[in-house]
C-alpha cells in the first residue's frame, strides 16, 4: 500500500516539475525507486533498484527502446562504472549468511561477470558495505564500511584490508 502511494507521489512530482520548468521533460520513468546511476564509456545506462516489498534488488540497464534489462541480486548497496569500463556492484548479501557480501564486476562489453570478490573476511561482522570508489590506476577499490571504516581492495591480487576503524 505504501509503495503504491509513493509511486503515485513520485509520478505527481515528475509531472509538476515538468509543468513548472519549461523545457524540462521526463526522460525515463520507472515504477521503483532507484540509485547508483552509472553510464559506461560506450553510453550504456545502468542503475540499481533496492529491495521493495514486491521485488528483489535488481541491476537495471535502460535500453534505447525505453525497456529495461534486469539482473537480480541479493542486496545492492552501491554501483559504479570502474576505470576498466566494468559495471561494479556492491552486493551486501544476506544478514547472518557468511560469504554473501561481495563486490561484483560485470563486463559491459561481453555482458558477463568478470570478477567476484568476497568481502566477509575483511569486513566487520556487524558492518555493511555500501559504496565504492576506485584509485586513479584502476587497480584499487575503496569500499565504505558502515562500521566506521574503509575496505581497501587490490583488484589485481584480490587482497584487502579494513582501515580507519575506531
Amino acid at each position: 500500500m505504501l509503495e503504491a502511494r509513493l509511486t503515485t507521489l513520485f509520478g505527481c512530482i515528475a509531472t509538476l516539475a515538468t509543468a513548472l520548468a519549461p523545457g524540462l521533460e521526463v526522460a525515463y520513468s520507472l515504477e521503483r525507486a532507484t540509485q547508483g546511476i552509472a553510464i559506461s564509456p560506450d553510453g550504456r545506462k545502468f542503475l540499481s533498484q533496492r529491495y521493495s516489498t514486491q521485488f528483489p534488488p535488481q541491476a537495471v540497464e535502460l535500453l534505447s527502446d525505453n525497456t529495461t534489462a534486469l539482473t537480480t541480486f541479493v542486496n545492492i548497496d552501491g554501483a559504479r562504472i570502474g576505470p576498466d569500463g566494468c559495471y561494479w556492484l556492491v552486493d551486501g548479501g544476506s544478514t547472518g549468511l557468511n560469504g554473501s557480501t561481495k563486490f561484483v564486476g560485470m563486463n559491459s562489453s561481453t555482458n558477463t561477470v568478470d570478477s567476484i570478490y568476497y568481502l566477509d573476511d575483511i569486513k566487520a561482522s556487524d558492518s555493511g558495505i555500501d559504496d565504492v570508489r576506485f584509485g586513479a590506476s584502476g587497480d584499487m577499490a575503496y569500499l565504505s564500511d558502515t562500521a566506521n571504516a574503509l575496505l581497501v581492495l587490490n583488484l589485481t591480487t584480490g587482497n584487502g584490508v579494513r582501515v580507519l576503524f575506531l
